[in-house]
């Protein structure tokens, strides 16, 4: 009879130690960042008209609607979208390189760009020309790129950016089911760092949460 008695105990026990780590876990997903997995391609958002002359950045066509990535920035035309994610690698989220490296994005620069090695005004031609960095936002002609560093600074909003090689991923999940989180988040070790970290729905209301997000 006592034997039956301590195993019950035993089963009990068991069981409840199994539950309280379930729960444990489950909570745990609660502050879980997820992150985006960048070699599966781009982010693509479908527009109707562009609000600048834009040139595809597969067929170097203009283009007057298409599919836009809200995180890098490059254009393509609808039909491209798949090339345009086996050729371009968006930004990066997570980076192990000892320094932060320039992401250059080929045409469709802001308006009124100008170039950071002569001064002279870049991207103007009615064609996908020069370059532009998505981090420091800094434009350069073509002629004048092999004249920068390889290193970003990331521009005059540094103190509000989080650089990649300061940010770590994990895998976590079950096979078919796995992606990324965010693991850890260390100091650049910059003066006045003070990250701005923007929070929306993008699903909930009128799509206002979605627009704000492709904005910054």
């Amino acid at each position: 009879m006592m034997f039956f008695y301590v195993t019950a105990v035993g089963v009990v026990f068991v069981f409840t130690v199994f539950i309280t780590r379930l729960c444990r876990k489950l909570r745990q997903r609660h502050y879980e960042i997820p992150a985006r997995d960048v070699s599966k391609g781009h982010r693509w958002c479908m527009t109707d008209i562009f609000p600048q002359p834009t040139y595809c950045a597969i067929s170097e066509n203009h283009i007057l609607h298409g599919a836009m990535c809200d995180y890098c920035g490059i254009c393509v035309e609808d039909r491209y979208i798949r090339q345009a994610d086996q050729k371009f690698r968006c930004k990066d989220l997570a980076s192990k390189c000892e320094y932060q490296k320039h992401h250059w994005i080929h045409g469709n620069l802001p308006l009124s760009s100008q170039c950071v090695i002569c001064g002279d005004d870049c991207g103007n031609l009615p064609q996908l020309c020069d370059y532009w960095c998505v981090w420091c936002n800094r434009a350069v002609h073509e002629k004048c790129c092999n004249q920068l560093p390889d290193a970003c600074d990331l521009g005059k909003y540094r103190q509000y950016i989080i650089p990649p090689n300061c940010v770590r991923l994990k895998l976590v999940g079950i096979k078919g089911r796995r992606h990324f989180i965010v693991e850890s988040v260390k100091e650049p070790g910059m003066v006045n760092w003070n990250p701005l970290i923007v929070i929306a729905n993008r699903k909930s209301g009128n799509g206002d949460g979605e627009v704000m997000l492709q904005v910054v």
